[in-house]
């Protein structure tokens, strides 16, 4: 694969990857995400984040 088809697909990747800005989360928001992390940390089982960074999201294992 050449050079310059390597880098369109990473780039197409990432385009489909990029989201808008949708605004702050609102306290109730804040509160329902630490639940849900909070949750399966009691149990010590495994989580997967996916956030939102410089309009584009993100997945993190925890």
């Amino acid at each position: 694969m050449l050079t310059e088809h390597k880098e369109a697909l990473i780039k197409l990747e990432k385009e489909e990857w990029e989201v808008e800005l949708h605004g702050e989360l609102d306290e109730e928001q804040w509160w329902e995400i630490s639940e849900i992390i909070m949750d399966p940390e009691k149990h010590t089982l495994p989580i997967k984040i996916k956030y939102w960074k410089e309009e584009y999201y993100f997945e993190q294992e925890c």
